[in-house]
Protein backbone atom coordinates (compact mmCIF):
# COMPACT_ATOMS: atom_id res chain seq x y z
CA UNK A 1 0.00 0.00 0.00
CA UNK A 2 1.39 3.78 -0.83
CA UNK A 3 0.92 4.54 2.79
CA UNK A 4 3.00 1.70 4.09
CA UNK A 5 5.72 2.26 0.91
CA UNK A 6 6.03 6.21 2.42
CA UNK A 7 5.82 4.82 6.08
CA UNK A 8 8.98 2.66 5.67
CA UNK A 9 10.77 5.47 4.14
CA UNK A 10 10.77 6.98 7.28
CA UNK A 11 14.37 6.54 9.23
CA UNK A 12 12.21 5.46 13.00
CA UNK A 13 10.34 3.02 11.30
CA UNK A 14 11.51 -1.06 12.60
CA UNK A 15 12.20 0.94 15.91
CA UNK A 16 8.41 2.62 16.11
CA UNK A 17 7.17 -0.87 14.63
CA UNK A 18 8.49 -1.98 17.47
CA UNK A 19 8.06 -0.56 19.91
CA UNK A 20 4.51 -0.12 19.31
CA UNK A 21 4.21 -4.27 19.12
CA UNK A 22 6.21 -5.50 21.82
CA UNK A 23 4.79 -5.44 25.43
CA UNK A 24 6.29 -4.72 28.54
CA UNK A 25 5.30 -8.16 29.91
CA UNK A 26 6.81 -10.36 27.37
CA UNK A 27 10.44 -8.85 28.86
CA UNK A 28 9.71 -10.11 32.21
CA UNK A 29 8.50 -13.41 30.88
CA UNK A 30 11.68 -13.28 28.69
CA UNK A 31 13.87 -12.18 31.55
CA UNK A 32 12.30 -14.84 33.54
CA UNK A 33 14.39 -18.13 32.54
CA UNK A 34 18.05 -16.81 33.35
CA UNK A 35 16.88 -15.68 36.29
CA UNK A 36 15.30 -19.41 36.96
CA UNK A 37 18.69 -21.21 35.65
CA UNK A 38 20.97 -18.74 37.76
CA UNK A 39 18.26 -19.60 41.07
CA UNK A 40 18.70 -23.50 39.96
CA UNK A 41 22.65 -22.58 40.14
CA UNK A 42 22.62 -21.42 43.43
CA UNK A 43 21.37 -24.10 44.90
CA UNK A 44 23.98 -26.62 46.69
CA UNK A 45 26.25 -28.65 44.02
CA UNK A 46 24.72 -31.96 45.94
CA UNK A 47 21.06 -30.94 45.16
CA UNK A 48 21.91 -30.22 41.47
CA UNK A 49 23.79 -33.35 41.03
CA UNK A 50 20.60 -35.26 42.23
CA UNK A 51 18.62 -33.59 39.23
CA UNK A 52 20.68 -34.80 36.41
CA UNK A 53 19.31 -37.30 33.59
CA UNK A 54 20.52 -40.32 34.32
CA UNK A 55 21.06 -42.82 30.66
CA UNK A 56 20.92 -45.87 32.94
CA UNK A 57 18.02 -44.45 35.14
CA UNK A 58 16.06 -42.98 33.28
CA UNK A 59 13.00 -40.47 34.70
CA UNK A 60 10.31 -38.19 33.83
CA UNK A 61 11.11 -35.49 36.30
CA UNK A 62 15.08 -35.10 35.92
CA UNK A 63 14.47 -35.92 32.19
CA UNK A 64 12.68 -32.63 32.37
CA UNK A 65 14.23 -30.08 35.17
CA UNK A 66 17.69 -31.55 34.27
CA UNK A 67 17.71 -29.48 31.47
CA UNK A 68 17.95 -26.41 33.89
CA UNK A 69 20.63 -27.50 36.12
CA UNK A 70 24.30 -26.55 35.63
CA UNK A 71 26.94 -27.80 36.99
CA UNK A 72 29.80 -25.16 36.45
CA UNK A 73 29.46 -21.45 35.96
CA UNK A 74 31.14 -21.74 32.66
CA UNK A 75 28.45 -23.89 31.31
CA UNK A 76 25.65 -21.72 32.41
CA UNK A 77 27.34 -18.60 31.32
CA UNK A 78 27.68 -20.00 27.72
CA UNK A 79 24.07 -21.04 27.34
CA UNK A 80 22.46 -17.68 28.84
CA UNK A 81 24.32 -15.64 26.45
CA UNK A 82 23.50 -18.15 23.89
CA UNK A 83 19.93 -17.89 25.28
CA UNK A 84 19.73 -14.12 24.93
CA UNK A 85 21.37 -13.93 21.98
CA UNK A 86 18.82 -15.94 20.23
CA UNK A 87 16.10 -14.80 22.18
CA UNK A 88 15.73 -11.64 21.70
CA UNK A 89 16.48 -11.45 17.88
CA UNK A 90 13.37 -14.15 17.52
CA UNK A 91 11.71 -11.73 19.50
CA UNK A 92 12.02 -8.88 18.01
CA UNK A 93 12.06 -9.81 14.12
CA UNK A 94 8.76 -11.55 15.13
CA UNK A 95 7.35 -7.78 16.52
CA UNK A 96 8.72 -6.45 13.35
CA UNK A 97 7.05 -9.26 11.62
CA UNK A 98 3.78 -8.63 13.38
CA UNK A 99 4.31 -12.54 14.67
CA UNK A 100 4.23 -11.66 18.07
CA UNK A 101 1.92 -14.20 19.29
CA UNK A 102 3.19 -17.00 17.49
CA UNK A 103 6.48 -15.82 19.07
CA UNK A 104 5.12 -16.33 22.45
CA UNK A 105 3.32 -19.44 21.50
CA UNK A 106 6.85 -21.31 20.18
CA UNK A 107 8.33 -19.85 23.42
CA UNK A 108 6.28 -21.57 25.83
CA UNK A 109 6.01 -24.73 24.24
CA UNK A 110 9.52 -25.37 23.85
CA UNK A 111 10.18 -24.22 27.61
CA UNK A 112 7.07 -27.04 28.89
CA UNK A 113 7.41 -29.44 26.26
CA UNK A 114 11.01 -29.52 24.46
CA UNK A 115 13.09 -30.34 27.41
CA UNK A 116 11.80 -34.17 28.36
CA UNK A 117 11.46 -34.72 24.94
CA UNK A 118 14.90 -34.11 24.01
CA UNK A 119 16.02 -36.43 27.20
CA UNK A 120 13.63 -39.32 25.85
CA UNK A 121 14.93 -39.15 23.03
CA UNK A 122 18.44 -39.51 23.48
CA UNK A 123 17.89 -42.63 25.53
CA UNK A 124 17.55 -44.00 21.73
CA UNK A 125 21.33 -43.50 21.61
CA UNK A 126 22.18 -45.34 24.94
CA UNK A 127 24.92 -44.20 27.12
CA UNK A 128 26.98 -44.69 30.88
CA UNK A 129 26.67 -41.15 31.68
CA UNK A 130 24.86 -38.09 32.76
CA UNK A 131 23.35 -35.14 30.97
CA UNK A 132 22.14 -31.56 32.04
CA UNK A 133 22.72 -28.24 30.94
CA UNK A 134 20.49 -25.95 28.98
CA UNK A 135 21.50 -25.80 25.50
CA UNK A 136 19.20 -28.06 23.87
CA UNK A 137 16.66 -26.05 24.39
CA UNK A 138 18.91 -22.73 23.53
CA UNK A 139 19.22 -24.94 19.71
CA UNK A 140 15.11 -24.84 20.02
CA UNK A 141 14.88 -21.18 19.69
CA UNK A 142 18.15 -21.45 17.00
CA UNK A 143 15.37 -23.53 14.96
CA UNK A 144 12.73 -21.10 15.18
CA UNK A 145 14.66 -18.12 14.30
CA UNK A 146 14.91 -19.41 10.36
CA UNK A 147 11.11 -19.26 10.38
CA UNK A 148 11.32 -15.99 12.04
CA UNK A 149 14.19 -14.57 9.62
CA UNK A 150 12.11 -15.90 6.79
CA UNK A 151 8.44 -13.89 7.89
CA UNK A 152 10.65 -11.23 8.44
CA UNK A 153 12.10 -11.39 4.69
CA UNK A 154 8.31 -11.77 3.73
CA UNK A 155 6.81 -8.99 5.36
CA UNK A 156 9.89 -6.44 4.23
CA UNK A 157 10.14 -7.23 0.65
CA UNK A 158 7.87 -7.87 -2.39
CA UNK A 159 9.07 -11.37 -2.76
CA UNK A 160 6.03 -13.96 -3.61
CA UNK A 161 6.42 -15.99 -0.89
CA UNK A 162 4.87 -18.06 2.22
CA UNK A 163 5.33 -20.01 4.99
CA UNK A 164 5.78 -23.21 2.46
CA UNK A 165 8.73 -21.77 1.37
CA UNK A 166 10.85 -21.19 4.48
CA UNK A 167 12.26 -24.96 4.66
CA UNK A 168 15.09 -22.89 2.06
CA UNK A 169 16.27 -21.66 5.41
CA UNK A 170 15.97 -24.41 7.66
CA UNK A 171 17.86 -26.81 4.95
CA UNK A 172 20.28 -23.52 4.41
CA UNK A 173 20.81 -24.13 8.33
CA UNK A 174 21.68 -27.64 8.01
CA UNK A 175 24.54 -27.35 5.58
CA UNK A 176 26.08 -24.26 8.34
CA UNK A 177 25.76 -27.30 11.61
CA UNK A 178 27.08 -30.12 9.08
CA UNK A 179 30.07 -27.86 8.03
CA UNK A 180 30.79 -27.01 11.64
CA UNK A 181 30.59 -30.65 12.96
CA UNK A 182 32.11 -32.62 10.71
CA UNK A 183 34.75 -30.12 8.59
CA UNK A 184 36.24 -32.03 6.17
CA UNK A 185 34.55 -35.23 6.85
CA UNK A 186 32.58 -37.19 4.07
CA UNK A 187 29.82 -37.63 5.43
CA UNK A 188 29.48 -33.66 6.68
CA UNK A 189 29.95 -32.77 2.88
CA UNK A 190 27.54 -35.38 1.68
CA UNK A 191 25.00 -33.97 4.17
CA UNK A 192 25.99 -30.17 3.86
CA UNK A 193 25.72 -30.99 -0.38
CA UNK A 194 22.03 -32.62 0.25
CA UNK A 195 20.92 -29.83 2.38
CA UNK A 196 22.20 -27.20 -0.11
CA UNK A 197 20.50 -29.19 -3.51
CA UNK A 198 17.23 -28.97 -1.53
CA UNK A 199 17.41 -25.69 0.24
CA UNK A 200 18.22 -24.44 -3.41
CA UNK A 201 15.61 -25.81 -4.70
CA UNK A 202 13.07 -23.84 -2.64
CA UNK A 203 14.99 -21.05 -3.31
CA UNK A 204 14.26 -21.55 -7.80
CA UNK A 205 11.16 -21.98 -7.18
CA UNK A 206 10.55 -18.93 -5.45
CA UNK A 207 12.28 -17.21 -7.86
CA UNK A 208 10.40 -18.45 -10.94
CA UNK A 209 7.55 -16.76 -9.18
CA UNK A 210 9.01 -13.46 -9.19
CA UNK A 211 7.88 -11.31 -11.88
CA UNK A 212 10.35 -8.56 -10.68
CA UNK A 213 14.20 -9.21 -11.08
CA UNK A 214 16.00 -9.39 -7.55
CA UNK A 215 18.13 -6.73 -7.92
CA UNK A 216 15.06 -4.51 -7.66
CA UNK A 217 13.65 -6.33 -5.06
CA UNK A 218 17.08 -5.77 -3.10
CA UNK A 219 17.28 -1.92 -3.93
CA UNK A 220 13.87 -1.34 -2.43
CA UNK A 221 14.78 -2.96 0.39
CA UNK A 222 18.01 -1.52 0.60
CA UNK A 223 16.18 2.57 0.56
CA UNK A 224 13.88 0.92 3.92
CA UNK A 225 15.91 2.33 6.92
CA UNK A 226 16.44 -0.09 10.06
CA UNK A 227 14.90 -2.98 8.28
CA UNK A 228 17.72 -4.44 6.48
CA UNK A 229 19.94 -4.06 9.47
CA UNK A 230 18.17 -6.16 11.68
CA UNK A 231 17.48 -8.66 8.83
CA UNK A 232 21.44 -8.75 9.23
CA UNK A 233 22.00 -8.84 13.17
CA UNK A 234 19.68 -12.01 12.31
CA UNK A 235 21.44 -13.52 9.75
CA UNK A 236 24.98 -12.98 11.17
CA UNK A 237 23.93 -14.84 14.51
CA UNK A 238 22.28 -17.47 11.61
CA UNK A 239 25.47 -18.37 10.22
CA UNK A 240 27.25 -17.63 13.22
CA UNK A 241 25.82 -19.62 16.07
CA UNK A 242 26.56 -23.37 14.39
CA UNK A 243 30.12 -22.84 14.80
CA UNK A 244 29.35 -22.15 18.53
CA UNK A 245 26.98 -25.04 19.25
CA UNK A 246 28.68 -27.26 17.39
CA UNK A 247 32.26 -27.54 17.50
CA UNK A 248 34.52 -29.42 14.99
CA UNK A 249 35.89 -31.62 18.89
CA UNK A 250 33.20 -31.88 21.17
CA UNK A 251 35.13 -32.75 24.00
CA UNK A 252 35.83 -29.84 25.91
CA UNK A 253 37.60 -29.44 29.61
CA UNK A 254 36.11 -33.66 30.77
CA UNK A 255 32.62 -32.81 29.55
CA UNK A 256 31.39 -33.53 25.84
CA UNK A 257 28.84 -32.02 24.30
CA UNK A 258 26.03 -33.02 23.50
CA UNK A 259 25.57 -32.23 19.42
CA UNK A 260 22.61 -34.81 19.07
CA UNK A 261 20.59 -33.42 21.46
CA UNK A 262 21.62 -29.88 20.14
CA UNK A 263 20.64 -31.31 16.51
CA UNK A 264 17.37 -32.62 17.78
CA UNK A 265 16.26 -29.19 19.45
CA UNK A 266 17.17 -27.33 16.22
CA UNK A 267 15.08 -30.12 14.17
CA UNK A 268 12.64 -30.28 16.16
CA UNK A 269 11.44 -26.85 17.18
CA UNK A 270 11.50 -25.73 13.30
CA UNK A 271 9.44 -28.94 12.23
CA UNK A 272 7.31 -27.95 15.23
CA UNK A 273 6.65 -24.41 14.08
CA UNK A 274 6.00 -25.81 10.51
CA UNK A 275 3.65 -27.63 10.60
CA UNK A 276 1.77 -25.22 12.85
CA UNK A 277 2.07 -22.56 10.60
CA UNK A 278 1.73 -24.53 7.60
CA UNK A 279 0.04 -27.99 7.64
CA UNK A 280 -1.84 -26.57 10.26
CA UNK A 281 -2.84 -23.51 8.34
CA UNK A 282 -3.01 -21.75 12.07
CA UNK A 283 -1.98 -17.98 11.80
CA UNK A 284 -1.99 -16.39 15.20
CA UNK A 285 -2.56 -13.05 13.09
CA UNK A 286 -6.02 -13.67 12.55
CA UNK A 287 -5.19 -14.46 8.63
CA UNK A 288 -4.31 -18.15 6.97
CA UNK A 289 -1.30 -19.41 6.28
CA UNK A 290 -1.87 -21.78 3.50
CA UNK A 291 -2.44 -19.21 0.65
CA UNK A 292 -0.04 -16.60 2.21
CA UNK A 293 -2.39 -13.56 2.70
Amino acid sequence: MPTESRARTDARYIEKRILESAAGHDILLLLGVPLLLVSVFALPLSVREQFVFSYAEPDLFTAFVSHFVHLQPAHLLANVLGYALLVSVCYVLSVASDDREAFLVVFVSLLVVLPATLSLLNLAVFRPRVSFGFSGVVMGFFGYLPLALFRYLRSFTDLPVTDADAPAFFFFGIVLIAAAALPGVSVGTAIATGAFVVGSGYVWGVSRRTKRSLTTLARESLAQPGIVELGLVGGILFVGYPFVAFPADPVSDGQIFNLYSHLLGYCLSFIAAYVTGVVVGFDFAGARTRDGS
